[in-house]
């Protein structure tokens, strides 16, 4: 199906297919790694999702694959057809267009104020927006944006 069809494969939190982060407390495991460890800690548990990276980043497939992890897969270090970009914090206007486009309603400044305390990371800011628009006095509204700013606060 993947050399016949045009997709976009998602593998969204796949570090947890990783030595690293196998374990059941994975969740509420904290990022820092030893680093004399890191390469079999970047390892696949399992061999057949091994196999699986490499094949996919060895054939020529019209479709595409994303993967995110906290760490990047031992088994696809060096392939050629294999990208690895850095995510790291929204940049504030884009925090903006994002809050926007989720329907959140509120200035620039304002949204701004509210994301910064969270340093723009793209998960707490979903995580956030979802707070925000679940509401149920007022769904995405600017005073809702403004409550939670003073709890954080204080």
């Amino acid at each position: 199906m993947l050399q016949q069809r045009r997709l976009l494969l998602v593998l969204d939190g796949f570090e947890r297919e990783l030595r690293a982060y196998a374990n059941l407390a994975a969740a509420y495991q904290g990022e820092a790694i030893i680093e004399d460890e890191r390469d079999d800690f970047c390892a696949c548990t399992d061999p057949y999702a091994a196999v699986f990276l490499r094949y996919l980043a060895a054939l020529p497939l019209q479709n595409r694959v994303l993967l995110t992890s906290r760490l990047f897969p031992r088994e696809l270090e060096d392939l050629a057809g294999c990208r690895r970009e850095e995510l790291s914090a929204f940049d504030p206007e884009d925090a903006v267009t994002f809050f926007h486009t989720q329907g959140i309603k509120g200035t620039r400044a304002e949204i701004q104020e509210v994301c910064q305390p969270f340093g723009y990371h793209p998960l707490a800011l979903r995580l956030f927006a979802g707070v925000i628009l679940r509401d149920k006095r007022k769904p995405g509204e600017t005073s809702k944006l403004r409550a939670v700013m003073l709890c954080w606060r204080n």
